[in-house]
Parts: structure tokens; C-alpha cells; sequence
């Protein structure tokens, strides 16, 4: 799980890059199709893209056994692998652009922003990005896995190549803004459009709750809380612990069940949770392929402490589900939410249990599932092949 998870069966897509016509090529290019929000945004985008007219290919950094990969393969869109240093990356993916016409080359995630509008503008060939992330906010620098002078690097070799590109699509207003702020992109050549979900899958039935919870081990009494997201400082999954641990103290009877793989937090999440003496009020779930029919039904309220974020695609999927939801107050939630969760300040653990225990009540189920309408997957699809006709045509002229 770019980030946030999001589930996805096996779809068939027809035929394989120059096998369509009438059509406009796009090359898609992301650090890999494992199991991040992008990589999963993208494999469910495909098959709906393909019906309108786009022809994909995908290239990646790298193989990852977990996430989107093997299904993309499957459905018959061809997946090139391009491994190696910065350079060699750089140099291969030109290669993999000149081998088979293409009319556009899309990037996701930094390091392919990078490499990829290098090799385009290398090729003859127009890019395109999409921002998922407020990348270069100065609240990452709490994270202890991130430099200022790194941070400062990245954000002036991201900008610079950013000036190749013919257009971006970013996935939330608050992007569009921390990319006009943070490295000075022209707001005219930004596009919001956000991603997309089946939200008919996150439907859930009281059957389907009873059959979760069994599997959880827990009666009604228990408040379960659930969370989605990779173990990455990011995702405030340590605030979340020690929330549930204030609420053992207030004699809560609690659960928390986390879905999401391993990352940078991973051990100190563990840490954390043994130090606090939580170990039989946590599941740590890792990756789990399907959570609309194997984590969520089983909730009673869905939390998402992040610290900053792009998006988050978990949180349309447990709005899509109906889900009481408390989260980080930040431009990006306020966006996403409009006004249907329990907002807390960030980094507050007191203020975040209080939130758990209100949100039940403080939330209205109708109308959580109404305001995650407006990402319905089809409706996305529809702006998101516009623009890169669009995109692709500018280019042509």
C-alpha cells in the first residue's frame, strides 16, 4: 500500500501497446506497480482508459511481488522493466520510448518524474505528469528519515525537470497549491483531477460486518478501529497507537486493525506498541489485497492520522463504505472529507482518542457516502482521458 491501499480484481484489458488504432499511445511511467496508492490508482485506471480510447504501456523501476504488478501483466498491458543507476535508467526508459510509437509519456512518483521527462525530451517525445503528494512541505522534515539539504535537492532537480513537461493533473487542490508554492509550477498547466474508486465496492451489509468481525475475534462491545496505509512516519500510525493506548486507560474495550506493508516505521511501530503494552489491543495485518471485502466491513470507525498527504485514497474508500472517520485537520482532508469526518489537530494523540470515541456519533452515514460520489471512478476516468487527448494533441501541433 504511495501510499494509501486500495483494492482491485483482475481485469482484462484488450490487446498489447500498438495493437489498437484510432487511438492516443500513452506510456505511463512509475517507480514500480507494487502496493502503494499510485500503483493501485493506476491498475484500476487502465481497463477504463483502455475503453476510452487510450492505449497504454507501462514502464517501472522496479518488481515487486506485492500490489499491482502481476495483475497488470495479466490483462495484457505490457510492462517493461528498466533497472539500474539514476543514469542507466534514464538512458534504458529513451530506449523502451523509441522502440514503439508512442504519442505521450505520463509520470507518477518523483523518481519517475525525474527519469521519465529526461528520457522523453531525450526521445522527441511530450510528457506529462500527475502530483500525488504535497512532496516538499516543511512538516516532512519531522520525519527522521528525511534531510533538509536532500529534501532541498530533490525539490530543485523535481522542479527544474518539471519545466519539460507540457501539463500535470494533480490529484487534490492542496497539490495543485504546495506545487505552485513549493516549486513554482505555472497553476495554468495544472489540472485537478483526483483518483478515482469503484465506490460500489466499499458497500457494506450487515453480513458482511459479522463475518469481518468474527474474523477479528471480537464481540459488538469492542470499538474497532481500522487504519490503511504503509508504516511510513508519514501516515501518523504512532500517534494512532499511542490514541488507542489513552483509550485502554479511559477503560475502553479497543481494537486496532492496521492494513498496510512494512516500511520505514515499521520497527519503531512495533517498538511502540510492546513499550505501551499493546500488543493484544493491535493487529498488524500487512498488506491485505482486498480491504473493501476484508478490513472495512468489520469497523466501527475509521482513523487516519496522517501528517501530510496528497490525497488518500483509504479515506474515500472507507467514506465510500459508510465508515465514521476521524483524521488529520489538513487542507487535503478538509478537501477530500467536505465536512463528513471528525477533523482533529495534527499530531494531537489526546485530541485523536477523543475524536475515536465521538466520531460514531458525530458523523451521519448518508451523507459520508454522498460526498465520496464525487470520485466515482467512471466520472474520473471521463476528465482523466480528456486531458491526455488534450495533452497529446497540444503536443502534436
Amino acid at each position: 500500500m504511495t501510499g494509501d491501499q486500495e483494492t482491485g480484481a483482475d481485469r482484462d484489458l484488450p490487446g498489447a501497446f500498438g495493437a489498437m488504432s484510432d487511438t492516443t499511445r500513452v506510456t505511463f511511467v512509475i517507480p514500480s506497480l507494487g502496493a502503494g496508492g499510485a500503483e493501485r490508482s493506476l491498475e484500476v485506471s487502465l481497463p477504463g482508459l483502455v475503453e476510452r480510447g487510450i492505449e497504454p504501456r507501462v514502464v517501472v523501476f522496479h518488481r515487486r511481488a506485492q500490489g499491482s504488478h502481476a495483475v497488470v501483466e495479466r490483462s495484457g498491458v505490457q510492462v517493461h522493466v528498466v533497472e539500474g543507476s539514476r543514469l542507466r535508467r534514464v538512458v534504458e526508459l529513451r530506449r523502451v520510448l523509441l522502440a514503439e510509437p508512442t504519442d505521450l509519456v505520463h509520470t507518477s512518483v518523483v523518481a519517475a518524474d525525474i527519469a521519465g521527462r529526461l528520457a522523453a525530451r531525450a526521445a522527441g517525445l511530450a510528457s506529462v505528469g500527475t502530483l500525488v503528494n504535497t512532496t516538499y512541505e516543511l512538516s516532512r522534515l519531522d520525519d527522521p528519515n528525511v534531510s533538509r539539504p536532500a529534501l532541498e535537492v530533490n525539490r530543485a532537480v523535481d522542479a527544474t525537470t518539471a519545466r519539460l513537461s507540457v501539463g500535470f493533473r494533480a490529484i487534490t487542490e492542496a497539490v495543485k497549491e504546495s506545487a505552485v508554492r513549493r516549486m513554482r509550477l505555472d497553476p495554468d498547466r495544472i489540472e485537478v483531477i483526483p483518483r478515482g474508486r469503484v465506490l460500489g465496492r466499499f458497500a457494506v451489509t450487515s453480513d458482511d460486518r459479522a463475518r469481518v468481525r468474527e474474523r477479528f475475534g471480537v464481540d459488538d462491545d469492542v470499538l474497532v478501529v481500522g487504519n490503511v496505509a504503509r508504516h511510513e512516519h508519514q501516515k501518523g500510525l504512532d500517534l494512532l497507537v499511542e490514541a488507542l493506548a489513552e483509550l485502554v486507560l479511559r477503560d475502553r474495550q479497543v481494537l486496532l486493525v492496521q492494513a498496510g506493508r512494512d516500511g520505514n516505521a515499521s520497527d519503531e511501530l512495533r517498538r511502540r506498541i510492546a513499550r505501551l503494552g499493546m500488543d493484544s489491543h493491535v493487529e498488524l495485518l500487512g498488506h491485505v489485497d482486498d480491504v473493501a471485502a476484508d478490513v472495512l466491513p468489520g469497523l466501527d470507525v475509521f482513523a487516519f492520522p496522517s501528517r501530510y498527504e496528497g490525497l488518500g485514497g483509504a479515506l474515500i474508500e472507507a467514506m465510500a463504505a459508510g465508515l465514521p472517520i476521524v483524521t488529520s485537520d489538513l487542507p487535503v482532508t478538509r478537501e477530500v472529507t467536505d465536512g463528513s469526518a471528525v477533523l482533529v489537530p495534527v499530531g494531537d494523540v489526546e485530541a485523536l482518542a477523543d475524536g475515536i470515541e465521538r466520531a460514531p456519533g458525530a458523523t451521519d452515514r448518508a451523507t459520508t457516502i454522498d460526498r465520496a460520489g464525487r470520485f466515482a471512478l467512471d466520472d474520473v476516468l471521463d476528465r482523466e482521458a480528456a486531458w491526455l487527448r488534450r495533452c497529446a494533441d497540444s503536443a502534436r501541433r
